[in-house]
């Protein structure tokens, strides 16, 4: 090579060596992809319908249960679990030491009592009545009490009326029953069971200071809980 060539290369070989790398572009970003929102559809939790003690209703002061038909009202103890259906209502201390049950029958004879007295035992989880004694008991009232808004006919069924035999509720033991008995103007019949426990006998006061009020639904009136129209 000529000398005269060596400072043409010399010069191209740092003229190359010393060109700056070309810029570089930053990443294209993509927009963020957009995510609709998703809505809460469920919506609030449906008011339970009270139509089992499992679904835990507990009254308060202004609790009123309706039973159909004549829409007869029963303001049942402060603070205990209540279930009510078209034709029937149950309600229940907390503790399980004292409960009420509801139903009408077509009328107030024994014959007529029984049948729905027996289905309110039933209900309450209480045996050992003998519905054949209390049967014959039920043409005279052992009690009245005119004290509260219907009169009411009242029967006590303890060991005393069973030869020795009490009635007894699985959850509280022996007990004494109160069978109640409120007549309407139709001919029909409010026809009630009352248990309270031995253990529990403070709670009888509570059970006849609700039973008192009973009552008719008042025209117009609209009850804090009554049965679903599917019910009636």
């Amino acid at each position: 090579m000529s000398s005269r060539a060596l400072p043409f290369c010399l010069t191209a070989s740092l003229l190359f060596a010393c060109r700056p790398d070309p810029p570089t572009l930053p990443a294209a970003r993509c927009p963020p992809a957009f995510v609709e929102p998703v809505e809460d559809r469920a919506g609030p939790a449906p008011e339970p319908s009270c139509k089992t003690l499992a679904e835990q209703c507990v009254s308060d002061d202004g609790t009123e249960l309706a039973l159909a038909h004549r829409r007869v009202l029963y303001r049942p103890p402060r603070g205990w679990q209540f279930a009510r259906s078209a034709d029937s209502v149950v309600v229940v201390a907390q503790e399980g030491q004292a409960a009420v049950a509801f139903r009408f029958a077509t009328g107030e004879r024994a014959n007529q009592l029984i049948p729905e007295l027996e289905r309110l035992v039933k209900d309450l989880g209480i045996e050992g009545v003998n519905f054949a004694t209390l049967r014959g008991r039920l043409r005279m009232p052992q009690h009245e009490s005119k004290d509260g808004l219907l009169p009411l006919r009242l029967w006590e069924v303890s060991s005393n009326h069973q030869g020795g035999v009490a009635p007894r509720l699985d959850t509280a033991g022996d007990g004494t029953l109160l069978v109640v008995e409120a007549k309407l103007e139709d001919g029909r019949a409010v026809v009630g069971a009352a248990f309270v426990a031995d253990t529990a006998a403070n709670l009888a006061t509570l059970i006849m200071n609700s039973l008192r009020s009973l009552q008719l639904e008042p025209s117009g009136a609209k009850p804090g809980l009554s049965p679903d129209a599917s019910d009636r």
